[in-house]
C-alpha cells in the first residue's frame, strides 16, 4: 500500500494512505524487507507522466 505520511510510536506504525484513509499496525506486522525493496524502485516524475500521457518522447516506466 502506498502512504503519504507515517509515524512509528511505541511499537505501532500509524499511516495515511494516498486516498486519505488512516490506519495503524503493530510494527512487527510490517514486511520491512519488501518495504525497502518497494521504496528503492524509481517513481516516475510528473514530467515523465505528462509526456507519456501526451504521446511525448520522454521515457516512462510504469510501477508494477
Amino acid at each position: 500500500m502506498a502512504v503519504t505520511n507515517y509515524r512509528v510510536h511505541e511499537g505501532s506504525l500509524t499511516y495515511v494512505l494516498t486516498n486519505g484513509a488512516a490506519g495503524s499496525v503493530d510494527i512487527t506486522e510490517v514486511d520491512w524487507r519488501r518495504t525497502s525493496h518497494l521504496n528503492a524502485e524509481p517513481i516516475p516524475s510528473s514530467v515523465d507522466v505528462r509526456a507519456a500521457n501526451s504521446g511525448g518522447t520522454e521515457s516512462f516506466s510504469a510501477r508494477h
